[in-house]
């Protein structure tokens, strides 16, 4: 879980290096005086309004504490084909649906605890973001990649793009990332389709979607090292 109060910190020792008094940065930001000199730590709020006006700093340093201060280059991979007006800056939570607890959340749409936090310039406006497991949307997707998802509704989506949907079969709640077509049984039902032709396409009444969520992108790391 994110410590915000560790943030707090690092947006003094930002501010200090910059050479910006409080009160230019309370000017700057918006944010309301004094909230720097409080012990406690700081809203998702007032930490987008400090993201947003200040850009060449290195999120990597700030959030984790790795590198320089000042900017490095964010690494991104798009996906989504549709085109959507893009956010300059945005918090973007991680999610852990391995857990019956989070996978439970996820379906029912509800705000699950976040594990960190992704900032991605130029992505278009996400809900969260989750790790990918299987091989039903291989090569496109491997397990270990992370995508980015908006969430949506059944009576929205876009014929032939990618979503991770959670689905209830018959008591089972299972979280999965297929393309959505047009099924020959009618309006009443999807059809599911794979990366990965071992899968074959399945047919599912739209009844049994409790969460739908269109993938605005993908992550991949090449190495860890």
């Amino acid at each position: 879980m994110r410590d915000f109060s560790t943030l707090k910190k690092r947006i003094l020792e930002y501010i200090k290096y910059k050479g910006i008094s409080k009160t230019k940065f309370y000017k700057l930001t918006g944010i309301s005086n004094g909230i720097l000199s409080q012990k406690n730590g700081i809203t998702e709020d007032n930490l987008m309004k400090f993201l947003s006006t200040f850009n060449d700093l290195n999120t990597e340093w700030f959030f984790r504490g790795v590198g320089p201060i000042e900017k490095r280059t964010e690494i991104q991979h798009y996906y989504s084909k549709n085109r959507e007006k893009n956010v300059e800056v945005q918090l973007i939570p991680f999610y852990d649906i391995d857990t019956t607890v989070g996978l439970s959340l996820f379906m029912q749409n509800q705000k699950l605890q976040a594990l960190d936090y992704f900032i991605i310039p130029g992505l278009p406006r996400c809900d969260g973001a989750i790790r990918v497991t299987g091989d039903s949307m291989h090569p496109l997707l491997k397990g270990g990649d992370i995508i980015f998802y908006k969430i949506t509704n059944k009576e929205n989506i876009f014929w032939g793009e990618m979503y991770v949907l959670g689905i209830d079969l018959n008591g089972d709640q299972i979280i999965t990332i297929k393309y959505v077509q047009k099924s020959e049984f009618g309006k009443e039902y999807v059809k599911l389709v794979s990366q990965n032709s071992h899968h074959q396409p399945v047919d599912i009444h739209v009844d049994n979607i409790i969460t739908i969520a269109i993938v605005k992108a993908s992550l991949r790391f090449n190495s860890t090292i």
